[in-house]
């Protein structure tokens, strides 16, 4: 995306200031109303990072469809990791989310949120078939976009091979996995692999699969939101893994 981004929100700005104030081009404050304390604020943190602050009328708002905010913060895009900077830091890491394929914006951004809250840092993505990180993206992450930059690969099947050969073991998140995820044991440098929505993993990285692991259900009913198995299979493989 070459247009900036606008995000709103005071805590995600605030967040961003701190944490990445780099990718923030200009904050924007509605001229047309009054500003807390807390604002005020805000805008002298942002001044103290050189960020350029600049008031405008309300019609910038509503033809953004900013209806009733206070103030906004565009931001250059986000971009991701390229799969050759992986390679070189692949040694020092030990727990990696791979996904097959995913278009959703608001999944992308709740899987970031929920791996950064759960330590997780690392996360693959094809070069096709998947979102940009955009706007929703950051929105969705609450944030979390922030701290989390997600690598690029060139296919998921080639990195999963590369990382095998580097001691990684594959675990697949399979609705139809021939082992309960209740029952993992910790393996040790692992690359935990998901499939894209709707269609799940396709056949090549099933192949590269050294376990398949599933949830399972108490009714019986199958569907699950990605972002949802992503955090239930997390939850169980870093926290009560071994237990």
């Amino acid at each position: 995306m070459k247009e900036n981004n606008i995000i709103t929100g005071f805590n995600r700005i605030e967040e961003l200031i701190e944490k990445e104030s780099g990718k923030i081009q200009k904050i924007i404050i509605n001229r047309n109303k009054p500003l807390n304390q807390r604002i005020i604020k805000l805008i002298n943190k942002a001044k103290s990072n050189n960020i350029n602050i600049q008031r405008v009328e309300d019609r910038y708002f509503k033809r953004n469809k900013l209806h009733n905010e206070i103030l906004c913060a565009e931001i250059s895009p986000f971009s991701f990791n390229e799969e050759e900077l992986l390679k070189k830091e692949l040694s020092d890491k030990e727990f990696i989310i791979a996904i097959d394929g995913i278009n959703d914006p608001h999944n992308l951004g709740a899987i970031i949120r929920t791996a950064y809250f759960m330590g997780v840092k690392d996360i693959i993505v094809p070069k096709k078939r998947v979102s940009p990180l955009s706007q929703v993206v950051f929105s969705s992450s609450a944030g979390a976009i922030a701290y989390i930059k997600p690598y690029r690969v060139k296919s998921i099947p080639g990195f999963l091979k590369y990382a095998k050969d580097k001691g990684f073991t594959v675990i697949c998140a399979d609705a139809h996995g021939d082992k309960e995820l209740k029952g993992y044991k910790s393996k040790g440098k692992t690359v935990l692999l998901f499939g894209s929505e709707g269609a799940g993993i396709s056949s090549e990285p099933r192949k590269l699969c050294d376990i398949r692991y599933h949830i399972k259900s108490q009714t019986g009913f199958e569907s699950l939101n990605l972002s949802n198995s992503v955090a239930i299979f997390l939850y169980k493989m870093l926290y009560e893994s071994d237990l």
